[in-house]
């Protein structure tokens, strides 16, 4: 007897990769797929189709509505962006215990006459205290941009400032993660994809 033959079901989309979380100012480029549903958005005022109440809501042309295996592509990758934001310190002891190192040897890093060593850990649980809500992966990012002088605008007043450890207030206020701020851009997009709006 011959062997049945094999189901053919759509074509798998090609996956939309996550951010280097080494390097996480680098965007990541999209697939071709996705990139013209996220350039082809727009937003026009319609009924809701729960309410009923007319509101801005993102669409997409119908000849470009998603299929079924793009649209689980797509969850796919928010559910795993979504994983990018944990662990933290604020929910895991080795995590918090990792980023002090790290945060510590920034510290120790740059020079201060009044530094030692015990003032040098007080200062790294206080940068930890303003970051423990952030991934470790985050924080290593932004240390590694100090280091390399790559933490904002370019200026002479900004260098000085950049040669100094940055205070825990100033920590806290930049802290957003800028690997996903640039990945964020394309999140509300892909999450009108998901639901599968069109026009």
């Amino acid at each position: 007897m011959p062997p049945l033959p094999e189901e053919v079901g759509p074509p798998h989309p090609e996956p939309i990769p996550l951010p280097d979380l080494r390097r996480p100012e680098r965007t990541p480029s999209l697939p071709a797929w996705l990139a013209l549903r996220i350039a082809s958005v727009s937003d026009l005022h319609q009924p809701d189709q729960k309410t009923e109440k007319h509101r801005m809501m993102a669409t997409l042309p119908r000849n470009l509505a998603l299929s079924e295996v793009e649209r689980d592509e797509i969850v796919r990758h928010l559910r795993a962006l979504d994983a990018l934001f944990g662990p933290t310190p604020f929910d895991d002891p080795k995590v918090e215990g990792l980023m002090l190192i790290d945060l510590t040897h920034m510290v120790l890093s740059m020079p201060s006459a009044a530094q030692n060593e015990a003032s040098s850990e007080a200062r790294g649980e206080a940068y930890l205290a303003a970051l423990e809500d952030l991934p470790l992966w985050a924080v290593k990012a932004a240390i590694r941009r100090w280091h390399r002088g790559d933490a904002g605008k370019k200026s002479a007043r900004r260098a000085l400032r950049l040669s100094l450890a940055p205070s825990t207030g100033r920590a806290a206020h930049d802290r957003q993660p800028r690997t996903l701020a640039d990945q964020g851009a394309s999140r509300p997009a892909a999450q009108a994809l998901e639901r599968g709006a069109a026009h």
